[in-house]
């Protein structure tokens, strides 16, 4: 089991410049090196600061990569919950999700290097690294589980458990991004959403009704 922290740091109020600054310098050496190569006298470098200077905001390494996926995920997890509650059926709000989430990945280079590079964290918790990691995955598998369950009552999904075909669900948007980057991140982010909804269609619903889903939902078959 991966330990978790909260990621606090000093109290001092800094300024935003300069913390995102520290930020993204953090996020490009976590995706670069990952967790267990990346230094922290290589982000100071990076982020142009004294090493002094990065440890009066973040105490050690695990404080700093906390504060990472906080910031993204502070801005990921609005626009998810604004794109499901604008959808419809179970099959919608679980597709809006997907689409949300591909495209903010799509936007934040660096930070969808560091998520494909902890690999089982996308559907093992006990691999999640932060605080904010673990509340945004419980509310994420809640979520999609609720999707599952009321898409198997509709008649959309086939019967099979829920937390299986949520984390099926994780395992096929990582592999997609992945492919993504693999392919040079030519791919159009809407296009690379749609091909995550038709594999999620074609996966997980009842077989008579995929061509119709296909049609409406995943820009044809």
């Amino acid at each position: 089991m991966t330990k978790r922290g909260a990621g606090r740091a000093l109290p001092a109020d800094p300024d935003p410049g300069a913390e995102a600054q520290l930020l993204d310098a953090a996020e490009r050496c976590f995706a670069a090196a990952g967790y267990a190569g990346a230094r922290m006298r290589d982000v100071a470098k990076l982020a142009r600061v004294s090493l002094a200077t990065l440890y009066q905001r973040y105490p050690n390494k695990e404080a700093l990569y906390a504060a990472v996926h906080a910031r993204r995920l502070e801005a990921l997890m609005p626009r998810v919950r604004a794109a499901t509650a604008a959808a419809g059926s179970p099959l919608e709000r679980l597709l809006a999700g997907l689409r949300t989430t591909v495209a903010f990945h799509t936007e934040h280079a660096d930070y969808l290097a560091v998520h494909l590079r902890e690999v089982a964290a996308w559907w093992a918790p006990s691999e999640l690294r932060s605080d904010a990691q673990l509340g945004a995955w419980n509310r994420g598998q809640r979520d999609m589980v609720a999707a599952f369950e009321q898409g198997m009552a509709d008649g959309v999904f086939v019967i099979e458990d829920p937390v299986f075909l949520t984390r099926a669900t994780h395992a096929i948007t990582q592999v997609a991004l992945a492919r993504w980057v693999e392919g040079g991140m030519t791919m159009a982010p809407t296009e690379l959403g749609l091909r995550v909804c038709r594999q999620i269609i074609r996966a997980f619903c009842v077989p008579e009704r995929t061509a119709e889903l296909l049609a409406r939902h995943g820009g044809g078959p």
